[in-house]
């Protein structure tokens, strides 16, 4: 969300209330006990709404889809893993489509 747009969205340039992008969240604005509205629910809005949920009055979400959230159950590498994907780009390779396959089942293309 570098570069936030309102483009198509209904009536924003007649609203009066304070409004931002998340990636230009300003913390001058008091949440608590206000009602507040998110447009979208991507990857940043999945991380926010969860603390705002806590401190408005009344949370509304606006969103095109549903966004998927999965837990990532990944792990940090160890040393010798990394030492090893610097000098074999088969393994590193091998390890790539083997987090891109476990990590899309249940996903089908559509």
């Amino acid at each position: 969300m570098n570069r936030p747009s309102t483009k198509g969205i209904k009536g924003v340039d007649s609203f009066k209330g304070k409004s931002f992008p998340s990636s230009r969240w300003d913390h001058a604005i008091e949440l608590c006990g206000k009602r507040v509205a998110c447009i979208g629910n991507g990857p940043s809005a999945a991380q926010f709404i969860p603390e705002v949920a806590e401190k408005a009055s009344r949370l509304l979400v606006f969103q095109h889809s549903a966004a998927y959230v999965v837990p990532r159950n990944d792990r940090p590498y160890t040393d010798e893993e990394r030492k090893q994907f610097v000098n074999d780009h088969a393994e590193r390779q091998k390890s790539r489509r083997y987090t891109t396959t476990t990590r899309s089942r249940g996903f089908p293309l559509l």
